[in-house]
């Protein structure tokens, strides 16, 4: 049999409705040459049950972050107090493919029943919908060096057979932090698991000609209204206002109260997928600036009270995208850094920080230079005047062979908001 799960949406908001709609299908029937090889088979398949939940787990690297024991236990107790029975197998099915010593649960909902005793003859389709809504305190999914927190719909069907174990199907799906969340940096506790002891969700059986029209109304369904506005906002065209309100940066960057340039960006604020972009004007700078590198940098911050021997005190960073120029006899310099759609917005818990900056890092000349000499020490002239009447205002120049300098970096926080493009996706599996 063919399973086909398809979800409406590849990225969800913590708080939005989750839909998707799975298929059964059994498989077609076989033609005439194989006809007489298939005589002595069943042709229909039979299911005992079907049915899907929502999971949610938390990893992390032993050596940059600490839980104890005790600690990890205590939340396992109480995520899987649901999933005794049928819940309680996928979930220690994900947790045994993970690793028990570094994963525990963050969320988990009461598996809802698809179907029992499900009988396709061969050819036959069977569409079900399913659809819950999200918990609004869900941390946001992520995949880092020090933390990894991801979510799953799980579809598990029993064969109406001896001998046959269960067969789960795993469906990864992206959840965002809420936008309101995003704004007032909201801590969220990782030690505090989210159960749902009720069975919330919703299951439809619906007809195949059905699917298409479900489809495009899920896609289009998802609005969020402006807080003071009476009309309603899609998700991106409010993603768009909150990063524009940002505002313009503009500051001085200076080394021992000289100054080396004039840094402007765009705004303070952008979506994953956009390119950062600023400017660096050299034309008022007091100190020669030779090389500029700016870098676009993801850092995890282990909290207090998770730390381990191993963890940086100035957290786990990681470089998402970088730019280098040489900056000699140069008046501006444009900086352009995308950031990648995989990229998580970012978000604070309880153990883990996740922040986003840009580092510019300068190499200029050491101590203050001579302000009665041009500000441009490689190009020294020789002296060296021709003797030919015609060309007597020509002279030769020649480059240094060292030059004395220092590097010296600042760092500049900015903020990153999800991209608001939520696409659907369908997953295939075939079950024997």
């Amino acid at each position: 049999m063919k399973v086909t799960v398809a979800p409406t949406q590849t990225s969800h908001l913590s708080g939005d409705i989750f839909r998707a709609t799975l298929s059964f299908e059994s498989p077609p029937k076989p033609s005439s040459n194989d006809a007489s090889e298939s005589t002595n088979t069943n042709s229909t398949c039979h299911f005992a049950w079907g049915f899907a939940q929502l999971i949610g787990t938390f990893g992390f690297d032993t050596s940059l972050v600490h839980f104890d024991s005790t600690q990890i236990a205590s939340v396992r107790s109480k995520a899987v107090v649901v999933g005794s029975g049928f819940g309680g197998i996928a979930m220690a099915e994900v947790l045994d493919r993970e690793g028990k010593d570094r994963m525990f649960p963050i969320f988990s909902t009461t598996p809802s029943m698809l179907f029992y005793d499900l009988v396709l003859k061969e050819g036959e389709t069977r569409s079900i919908s399913y659809e819950i809504k999200l918990p609004k305190d869900l941390p946001p999914s992520h995949r880092g060096k020090s933390i990894k927190i991801s979510y799953k719909l799980i579809v598990c069907v029993q064969r109406a057979a001896p001998n046959q174990k269960p067969q789960i199907l795993q469906v990864p799906l992206r959840v965002f932090s809420a936008l309101g969340d995003l704004v007032s940096r909201r801590i969220y506790n990782v030690t505090a698991p989210i159960v749902i002891t009720e069975d919330i969700g919703v299951v439809e059986e619906i007809q195949s000609s059905e699917y298409e029209i479900l489809r495009k109304s899920d896609l289009t369904s998802m609005s969020i209204a402006v807080e003071g506005e009476e009309e309603e906002t899609t998700l991106t065209q409010r993603l768009i206002m909150l990063c524009q309100r940002s505002g313009k940066v503009a500051f001085d960057i200076c080394k021992n109260e000289d100054i080396v340039a004039h840094f402007i960006l765009i705004r303070g604020a952008f979506r994953l997928g956009e390119t950062v972009l600023g400017v660096l004007d050299f034309s008022k700078g007091t100190v020669p600036c030779f090389q500029v590198s700016a870098f676009l940098e993801q850092t995890e911050t282990v909290n207090d009270g998770y730390t381990s021997p191993n963890s940086p005190s100035e957290g786990t960073r990681r470089v998402l995208a970088q730019q280098h120029s040489c900056t000699i006899n140069t008046s501006r310099m444009d900086i352009s850094l995308t950031i990648p759609a995989s990229a998580t917005p970012h978000f604070s818990t309880t153990a883990v920080s996740l922040s986003y900056s840009i580092r510019l890092e300068f190499i200029t000349s050491r101590g203050k230079p001579n302000l009665q000499e041009p500000v441009r020490p490689l190009i020294q002239p020789t002296a060296a005047d021709v003797s030919v009447p015609d060309v007597q205002n020509f002279y030769s120049t020649q480059t240094p062979a060292t030059v004395n300098v220092e590097a010296f970096e600042c760092v500049l926080g900015v903020k990153v908001y999800p991209s608001g493009s939520m696409g659907s996706v369908m997953k295939t599996f075939d079950i024997k």
